[in-house]
């Protein structure tokens, strides 16, 4: 009795693993893909955000459900939408999506409003606005901060002969790299004593996506000095209204510091 009762056993286990090994016998459900965009409004109503989902994506079959949460305490569903907040700040807003089959996957994001501007203060600490500046290139055209706004920055403060800069390079080009798509640009202000000695550096190690921003040395050194900066390299990330998310050594910058804010 026993001896058939673990040959049964052994042939529900083999039916089991044939089962799994032939494409199509057991139906797997692959998980859907939340993803959302969000635009503030700066118009008549100045706390109202536009939320979209269309980024969103089922691999396997077709989302059925979006649901929103605004970080206030209010929600809301469908694949665009646009929420009015009552008060200026930071919220956390996220999206779950659900398939046909029930599954489900969430994201989230942060999200800054406010009346205005002259709202949150200007200066170098994390929730701040970023102080407005503006270089020449290394190739002599004019950059200023302002013109990225709407697109995540990563602002580094660097020179060719400090190795600690060297050394962050890579990681930072990694994660420039990694984000481009979602918005992200990396600046580069150089303290290096000529224009010449930063733009070999940065050929010789194929950082040619690195907006490099130099003019001289002496304006170099006012906009280090604006940003509060004492050593080098040091790295701030400036979110997309212009605030200041990150302020530290970039050998430490993660992709937690960057994702909240694309």
């Amino acid at each position: 009795m026993k001896a058939r009762l673990k040959q049964a056993l052994a042939a529900a286990i083999l039916l089991i693993g044939l089962l799994v090994m032939v494409p199509g016998c057991i139906p797997t459900n692959f998980s859907p893909v939340a993803s959302f965009t969000r635009t503030p409004s700066y118009g008549e109503s100045p706390l109202a955000v536009y939320f979209n989902a269309v980024a969103s994506y089922d691999p396997d079959g077709a989302i059925a459900t979006y649901e929103w949460s605004f970080g206030d305490g209010a929600t809301g569903e469908g694949i665009s939408t646009t929420h009015i907040y009552e008060t200026s700040g930071s919220y956390e807003a996220g999206l779950t999506v659900s398939d046909e089959g029930g599954v489900r996957d969430s994201t989230i994001r942060m999200i800054t409003v406010s009346d205005s501007d002259q709202e949150i203060p200007v200066g170098t600490q994390v929730g701040q606005l970023a102080p407005q500046f503006a270089l020449n290139d290394l190739k002599g055209e004019r950059v200023s901060l302002s013109a990225f706004r709407g697109r995540i920055v990563i602002l580094d403060f660097w020179a060719s002969w400090c190795p600690p800069c060297r050394n962050s390079m890579p990681h930072l080009e990694t994660l420039r790299a990694r984000y481009q798509d979602d918005g992200l640009v990396l600046l580069g202000v150089s303290l290096d004593y000529s224009a010449e000695t930063a733009v070999r550096f940065l050929q010789e190690n194929g950082y040619s996506n690195l907006i490099a921003l130099w003019e001289s040395l002496p304006a170099a050194q006012e906009v280090r000095r604006l940003y509060g900066v004492s050593g080098i390299p040091h790295t701030f990330v400036i979110d997309r209204q212009g605030i200041i998310r990150y302020s530290d050594h970039p050998i430490r910058l993660r992709d937690r510091d960057i994702e909240p804010w694309l």
